[in-house]
């Protein structure tokens, strides 16, 4: 099913019919140019996979996003006013007062508390989007060696501050109306992104930021990932060197690889450290989510049940990374949910005792019954595994 086309790009988003298109050789010659096309050159692909596809999608969301788009407006004109105030009096007569209190609660939901000001949000955006666009030729417009990785986590900070639909069709609604006159018109005949902003806030439209990150390796974990190697690259420059000042010293060398050895150890044991926890330490814990999913779906694959393609081949996916993580030294302890065991009383720090009678001392020991396994890279301890003591047992 094909997207409506009955919409012109630039009333949608500037109203300016007569837009001139970017010249050739400019976007071929100027880095910063070359970012919004890119940026521009992703919508284009992909705008498909965040706006309605079918008819039924397309029918409902029509109205929706006029109403969006309208508050997008409301926001852009920098008022003082308190939005309710606001909404109360350009929606009331309409009947999309509430489809328009619903965007806005979205929109306010990230803001210091007690703050119903438009002024507010219109200045934070109007600031956000400029650092953006700042930050976009290293985003969008450098690779290798040339990518700043403090600009980027800057740039990823600015993302995750505009997560979900309405926040994010704001921002991209807005990106038009702040950045310069050449990134304007990228954007202005950008198809993609027309698109983007002709159909609102709709649901689809909550996958973009981490989509896009994906395509240009602005995820926090590609972001640390390419530090990592930097860091390994740069210590692999730092021992050459050093091998070729202290060549003549054979005891002194064997000394600095000892020690280059060493730090290369610990580097991985932290950068593995800080990869675990990272995923652990959220409000939804990654690791615990992979295997509760991978239990789920192994548990149907024992008893018979068929998966379907796609749970299939979720399930492998989920098998390979458990055993990648184990490779690495992340697994699971002490056993899965149903896991008896003895627990001595010096064994504590390594488990979150839920329920049972007080150890004694650190030599008491306890029959204890896995409620939820914990997460540990070699013998550390990322996630203390929950257990309750088995009543009745010796």
């Amino acid at each position: 099913m094909t997207h409506s086309s009955d919409f012109e790009q630039r009333e949608l988003l500037e109203g300016d019919s007569k837009s001139k298109s970017v010249s050739t050789e400019r976007r071929r010659n100027t880095t910063a140019m070359n970012a919004w096309h890119s940026f521009a050159s992703f919508c284009d692909e992909s705008w498909s996979e965040f706006t309605p596809r079918s008819e039924n999608n397309q029918r409902l969301q029509r109205p929706a996003a006029k109403v969006e788009r309208a508050c997008a407006e409301i926001v852009m004109e920098g008022r003082r006013e308190d939005w309710q105030q606001v909404v109360k009096e350009r929606f009331k007569a309409s009947g999309d007062l509430e489809r328009a209190r619903s965007f806005f609660r979205h929109v306010f939901r990230k803001e210091r508390r007690g703050t119903s000001s438009l002024l507010v949000v219109f200045r934070k955006l109007e600031a956000d989007v400029a650092r953006f666009a700042d930050l976009a030729e290293d985003a969008f417009g450098k690779t290798g060696a040339q990518r700043d990785l403090i600009r980027l986590n800057a740039m990823a900070d600015i993302i995750r501050s505009y997560q979900g639909p309405e926040r994010t069709y704001l921002f991209l609604f807005s990106l038009p109306r702040i950045v310069d006159e050449e990134g304007k018109n990228v954007l202005l005949n950008s198809r993609g992104f027309g698109a983007l902003v002709h159909w609102g806030a709709s649901r689809f439209l909550k996958e973009f930021w981490l989509k896009l990150q994906q395509r240009f390796r602005i995820t926090r974990v590609a972001l640390k990932d390419e530090a990592a190697r930097n860091l390994a690259r740069e210590l692999g420059e730092t021992e050459a060197h050093l091998r070729d000042r202290l060549e003549a010293s054979r005891q002194r060398v064997e000394e600095l690889e000892a020690a280059l050895e060493k730090l290369r150890d610990q580097a991985r044991e932290q950068a593995l450290d800080d990869f675990a926890r990272g995923l652990q330490n959220r409000p939804t814990p990654i690791l615990d989510q992979m295997f509760g999913l991978y239990r789920k779906l192994k548990e149907r694959e024992e008893i018979g049940e068929p998966l379907s393609g796609d749970l299939l081949g979720v399930f492998i996916v989920l098998e390979e990374m458990l055993g990648a993580f184990e490779s690495l030294g992340i697994s699971f302890f002490p056993g899965e949910p149903g896991t008896e065991m003895e627990l001595q009383g010096d064994e504590l720090g390594a488990f979150s005792y839920v329920e049972g009678s007080p150890f004694s001392d650190e030599n008491d020991v306890k029959r204890v019954l896995c409620i939820h396994p914990g997460w540990k890279i070699g013998e550390k301890v990322i996630s203390p595994a929950r257990v309750r003591e088995v009543k009745g047992k010796e």
